[in-house]
């Protein structure tokens, strides 16, 4: 049986260092940066997965 879940990822971007980055996140452990936000997605969609089950009780 598959069982969803919303978790909330919070990124903020630094103007100076020109980078997108997580600010905060439901998911233990993740952090990351890219330099446009579609990058950003693209790296927490790669390594979210991994991180959630890491996670898992059990």
């Amino acid at each position: 049986m598959s069982t969803q879940a919303t978790l909330a990822v919070n990124v903020s971007h630094d103007s100076q260092e020109h980078v997108w980055f997580v600010l905060s996140s439901d998911i233990p452990g993740l952090n990351a940066e890219a330099e446009t936000l579609d990058e950003l997605v693209a790296v927490i969609s790669d390594v979210a997965p991994d991180l959630i089950a890491a996670n898992l009780p059990g």
